[in-house]
């Protein structure tokens, strides 16, 4: 039975090429899951069993092995869950696998069993099922995961070296031209492209109950194929600056995406787990064609 709405963190679907078996060995085997999801793990994959994570790849626990996670349901291939105590909080992940399209539909829900996630939480934890959801993907079809986030560091400004195999200028024409952006960012983009002109993602962030214009503003640099960078506003915080250098080197593009101004005792993990989960579904668009927002 599903708890109500107001205590739901994140709940997604992705189509993928493997068997439900294969899926379900990821998330209940220790060294399946750190070759994709964690540093460190311990399962003992019966129900009631262990069932821990932590470390540089986990969220709000890159320390000690975490107390209180135990496996909640063990249905072979089928069905999986573990509940995972965060910041004194109880949660429940949930893993529901059915067979599709040849491959199989994997939807992840994680829940509060108490209280209701305040919008912080919310937005932690969907942009971190994104990034891990995503590395699953990439696991399965390549034997690696797509990007492997550090948590160890997350203060002041955010500095992240993200890898494709795609041409500089394919790269450049997806955060530059409104329709390919839409594709796997952002909503309605507007981009006058010149320096001064408008850079927006069409996106909002409402404020005592009035919708504000939210990220991006106005195009301070621009270099073709090269380098993009903009203005960066969100209501309650001070201006900052966010820019894209596109660094390629034979088959392989590294973009450099700086996102700048923030104090340096300043918590920033919403904008690395934010930027990174965003810069995976970059390269899930250009490498593999497919649109998942």
């Amino acid at each position: 039975m599903k708890t109500s709405p107001e205590k739901l963190i994140f709940e997604r679907s992705l189509h993928i090429d493997a068997p439900p078996g294969r899926i379900f060995a990821a998330f209940t085997g220790s060294d399946k899951l750190k070759e994709w999801f964690t540093e460190s793990a311990h399962v003992n994959p019966t129900l009631h069993g262990d069932y821990s994570f932590w470390g540089r790849n986990t969220l709000w626990s890159t320390g000690v092995e975490q107390e209180g996670m135990y496996v909640t349901i063990y249905e072979p291939e089928r069905k999986f869950g573990f509940q995972w105590e965060i910041k004194g909080q109880g949660t429940e992940v949930i893993i529901t696998l059915n067979t599709a399209g040849g491959g199989t539909m994997i939807t992840l829900r994680h829940e509060m069993l108490t209280s209701k996630p305040n919008t912080l939480f919310r937005h932690m934890f969907t942009d971190f099922w994104r990034i891990a959801l995503l590395n699953l993907f990439w696991y399965i079809e390549t034997g690696e995961p797509m990007y492997r986030l550090d948590y160890t560091d997350t203060r002041g400004d955010v500095i992240i070296d993200f890898p494709l195999a795609a041409p500089a200028s394919q790269i450049f024409q997806a955060i530059t031209l409104p329709a390919k952006m839409d594709a796997w960012l952002s909503h309605q983009a507007r981009v006058e492209l010149r320096i001064g002109g408008c850079y927006s993602f069409g996106w909002t962030e409402e404020v005592d109950g009035q919708l504000q214009p939210a990220g991006p503003g106005e195009l301070l640099e621009l270099e073709q194929d090269k380098r993009l960078a903009y203005t960066w506003s969100w209501p309650g915080e001070k201006s900052t600056k966010v820019s894209w250098d596109l660094q390629p080197k034979d088959k392989i593009t590294t973009i450099r995406l700086c996102h700048l101004g923030f104090t340096a005792r300043r918590d920033s993990t919403d904008y690395l787990q934010g930027w990174t989960a965003y810069l995976c579904q970059l390269r899930l668009y250009l490498q593999r064609g497919m649109q998942w927002k």
